[in-house]
């Protein structure tokens, strides 16, 4: 067993002081890399939505399927691929279309929602395309009576 006598109380607090000027070099050198990292600017959006990105259908009687069209424009200079459409439910479906879109072209994004179960909804769609690279987010709620 180990008896703290004031040699070892010493060492010990020698051991304290060097780990806290390490630990403040460590986090002054973090702060320098990161003070001086520069963020790379944000991709340019490629669609330009042409309808809200927000769509209520209010109140739906049970066991009815809505469908609500969102619409969009390709503002970049080039074709665009819609590469792939999540939704967060098997209560959602979306079709889009799956052929390259000229510059200056519209595309429609077709969901539907089955309204199988009784309550409020809001369900949230991520859209992906091919030269962005953040997703695109739809959403669609209402109140299934």
């Amino acid at each position: 067993m180990h008896t703290w006598t004031p040699t070892r109380l010493q060492g010990l607090q020698f051991f304290r002081e060097k780990i806290g000027l390490l630990a403040c070099w460590l986090l002054l050198g973090l702060w320098w890399g990161l003070s001086s990292f520069t963020t790379p600017p944000p991709a340019p959006k490629v669609v330009e939505w042409m309808t809200e990105q927000h769509y209520d259908f209010g109140d739906i009687p049970i066991g009815r399927a809505v469908i609500h069209v969102f619409r969009f424009k390709n503002i970049s200079p080039d074709t665009i691929l819609l590469q792939t459409v999540r939704t967060t439910c098997g209560c959602t479906a979306v079709r889009y279309p799956e052929t390259p879109i000229a510059p200056g072209a519209i595309g429609d994004l077709t969901v539907e929602f089955d309204a199988a179960q009784g309550g409020s909804f809001e369900k949230k769609i991520r859209v992906f395309f091919d030269r962005q690279r953040k997703p695109d987010f739809l959403w669609i709620e209402g109140e299934v009576r």
